[in-house]
């Protein structure tokens, strides 16, 4: 057997050797650019270029353009598919450089297709283009904000797709040779060797080079001769206040490369290491002494300055407004989560990542929920509706940090449905990190009965539904509709549903698709004075 190359349906079929230049290139997924007469000494490997798009003219187009290749003579090959799944399977099997991909295929939109790679540590580092039909600069923003390397639009000039395509796949080429050219003789993280241990021992040693460090707030870098440190980078700043500033930094890289320093290097530090980590230890434990003394400062001592910038801060904290409906958005969302067969992903945050999660601009239309329930209750309920876990997140749950738990629902045309799970008998642990008020919240108290939360929980709920007010509000209760639920608890027009969550019955896809519904009549016209509105099951 010659070679071999995969069909539309996923099986590989023999084919003639490429090589053989035979007049009529056997039909397949796979397409070869004309090799190099003689190769050059800057020549590079073959760079595989992974194509998926339901359109079978597209698809012939980028083997047709990447064909012809550019001027860099680089040696490309072509996999196309049709959709996520197959991509799955060549990426399973085939060493990718470069994935070429539509915004909207068969089984998926192309940017969940995108966030399914960034979860898996060996498909995360693949470069992706979207090359879509879809014009719209939303679209385009939504996609270059998920991270993707470029977006291109169709219809494009084959030459531009290809010195696109071929001008990332150079730079990866030069990336990866700069690591393998790239010799030091230390490194490590800041948390197996901290910071002044590493300078100690370079001093014991008399090293003479440079430590390259690189942490969440800035890079830096070291320069030492001998042993002692000469002169010190870290962001914008150098000297000993770039050398006090790294060791403040708790986490971080290293690297330390020998070699001599180059004539007329700076030198702005002349202190030994030892009075340099000294005096470094004593600001810091002065300035955690003076943090732990005083308070925040009253608006009376504030200057106007500190005034604005207090005020600009607390206009940043404030929470993201929920969604708006229409019917048809609201439509859409629906018939989404109505499938059956539509499941969602789970998630896990650290409060930190919370913070972020909730803050950020994920997709062009966002329904965030909060789904509010004892935690076996809920927990159950989220994995009844979840698809299988992956890699990161089962390395996210090892960490010993504690989470909060959430299902995301990536939908098309960028729309994004995402629940959070609260504990009822401790609403108010969450809520600092919470920064977008939900278009519904989901309360499901224990037995489904409202006075089963305890007063201590009741109030923190209350206090909930203040700091992130949902848009509309779903109860799951027996019959009996205690007063709580029409003073203060009541935020928002509230539906009421009998049942209670995970009774074999109500199940959380149920709930939502109920509360959607809710959620677009009420929010249409939101009345005046908080309303409890009942709603029998059959």
């Amino acid at each position: 057997m010659a070679g071999a190359v995969l069909s539309e349906a996923g099986d590989r079929k023999p084919v003639a050797n490429p090589r053989a230049g035979s007049a009529e290139r056997p039909r397949g997924l796979r397409s070869f650019s004309p090799w190099p007469a003689a190769p050059t000494p800057k020549q590079v490997s073959d760079a595989t270029i992974l194509v998926v798009d339901a359109d079978g003219v597209s698809r012939r187009f980028v083997e047709l353009a990447l064909g012809a290749r550019a001027a860099t003579r680089l040696p490309l090959v072509v996999e196309t598919v049709k959709d996520a799944a197959a991509a799955l399977e060549v990426l399973n099997g085939t060493l990718v450089d470069l994935i070429l991909c539509e915004t909207d295929l068969p089984d998926m939109s192309g940017l969940r297709f995108f966030r399914l790679l960034q979860q898996e540590t060996r498909l995360r580092g693949i470069p992706f283009v979207f090359f879509s039909a879809d014009t719209r600069v939303e679209t385009k923003v939504v996609a270059l904000r998920a991270g993707v390397d470029d977006y291109l639009s169709k219809p494009c000039d084959p030459a531009e797709l290809s010195a696109r395509v071929i001008g990332i796949v150079n730079r990866q080429h030069r990336q990866r040779q700069i690591g393998r050219d790239r010799e030091y003789t230390l490194g490590g993280h800041f948390a197996t060797m901290p910071f002044p241990d590493v300078v100690s021992i370079l001093e014991l040693s008399r090293r003479t080079g440079v430590l390259s460090i690189t942490t969440p707030r800035a890079v830096g870098e070291l320069c030492l001769d001998a042993g002692q440190v000469v002169h010190a980078v870290f962001g914008n700043l150098s000297g000993v206040e770039a050398f006090y500033r790294i060791m403040a930094e708790g986490t971080g890289q290293f690297e330390f490369t020998t070699g001599s320093l180059p004539p007329g290097s700076p030198r702005t530090i002349t202190d030994s290491v030892a009075a340099l980590l000294m005096e470094a230890a004593r600001l810091i434990d002065h300035k955690q002494a003076d943090s732990a003394k005083s308070g925040p400062p009253s608006s009376a001592l504030r200057s106007p300055g500190q005034l604005r910038s207090a005020q600009s801060v607390a206009i940043a904290e404030k929470p993201i407004e929920p969604l708006l409906p229409n019917p048809v958005l609201a439509t859409q969302f629906e018939t989404a989560i109505n499938d059956a067969f539509a499941l969602g992903e789970l998630k896990l945050w650290t409060r930190e990542e919370l913070a972020r999660w909730t803050r950020g601009e994920i997709g062009r239309d966002r329904c965030h929920v909060h789904l509010v329930s004892e935690l076996h209750r809920g927990v159950s309920a989220l994995l009844a509706i979840a698809g299988q876990t992956n890699e990161r997140w089962v390395l996210s749950a090892l960490s010993p940090e504690e989470k909060a738990l959430g299902l995301a629902f990536f939908l098309r045309q960028e729309r994004v449905l995402d629940l959070i799970l609260i504990d009822i008998q401790s609403p108010g642990a969450l809520t600092g990190c919470l920064k977008r008020c939900p278009a519904l919240s989901i309360i499901a108290p224990p037995d489904a009965n409202v006075l089963g939360i305890g007063p201590k929980a009741l109030v923190e709920l209350e206090g909930l539904l203040r700091s992130v007010p949902p848009a509309a509000l779903l109860w799951v209760a027996h019959d009996a509709i205690d007063a709580h639920l029409t003073s203060g608890v009541l935020a928002a027009p509230a539906l009421s549903v009998h049942g209670e969550l995970g009774d074999g019955e109500l199940d959380l896809r149920e709930l939502l698709v109920e509360g959607l519904r809710f959620w677009l009549a009420r929010c249409q016209k939101p009345a005046p004075q908080p309303e409890l509105f009942q709603k029998r099951r059959a």
